[in-house]
């Protein structure tokens, strides 16, 4: 093997190494907060946009979400709270290595104890809808989980070091980003590959991994 495929291949691995580890950090996090908090509907975090409800600051919802059900569970490095924008690299592109340019709102950041870099953000979705399937009640659904894998280091590209987790609240569901209409391998492959139309599939890499059983595999779009 030449010396670039090599590195090419323990890069893959540390990859996964730590992307499955910081999995299950949050994921055993998120279980020992249900079992202090109980059931994940009764936390507050969905926020239906209604006039009646009034506002609520996304800032306050992230914020009461880490210190409350999140940072007692978990072990923490480093704290950079919410921040638009980041004073940190933009971990946001896939075509664009390194891009600083602001790409969405802010998240609220932190780093792990194995120095993986995550920031919080939320996630929107449809609560209730009529028959005709036109949604009646729209708000907050998910939180989601912006995860780079090597911290500040380069390349800062989705599905090479950095992949998005969520908490569904509806579900009650941790997990990688999926769509719902998705059932097989082939359909993240190719969303993957960003063969399948907008920027936010390569948001679905993270679940190929875990549908090859933690494996980078040959036909993944390794850049």
């Amino acid at each position: 093997m030449t010396i670039p495929t090599l590195i090419s291949n323990y890069t893959k691995k540390e990859t996964v190494s730590k992307l499955k580890q910081s999995y299950s950090i949050l994921a055993q996090a998120i279980t020992r907060a249900q079992v202090d908090n109980g059931d994940i509907s009764n936390w507050g975090l969905a926020y239906i946009y209604e006039s009646s409800v009034g506002s609520l600051d996304p800032k306050e919802i992230l914020t009461n979400f880490f210190n409350t059900y999140l940072k007692p569970y978990v072990k923490v490095s480093e704290v950079y709270g919410y921040k638009n924008p980041i004073l940190l690299p933009r971990p946001y592109s896939h075509s664009i290595p390194n891009d600083t340019v602001v790409r969405q709102s802010a998240l609220y950041w932190f780093t792990l104890s194995n120095n993986v870099l995550v920031g919080i953000g939320l996630g929107t979705g449809c609560f209730e809808r009529d028959n005709d399937g036109n949604c009646l009640k729209h708000g907050y659904t998910n939180i989601m989980f912006k995860t780079d894998v090597n911290g500040f280091n380069s390349p800062n590209i989705i599905g090479k070091d950095v992949f998005l987790m969520t908490l569904d609240v509806r579900a009650n569901k941790f997990g990688f980003y999926q769509y719902s209409s998705y059932t097989s391998r082939n359909q993240y492959l190719r969303a993957c590959r960003g063969e399948v139309g907008d920027d936010d599939v390569y948001n679905l890499c993270g679940q190929l991994i875990f549908l090859d059983g933690w494996e980078i595999k040959d036909d993944y779009p390794w850049l």
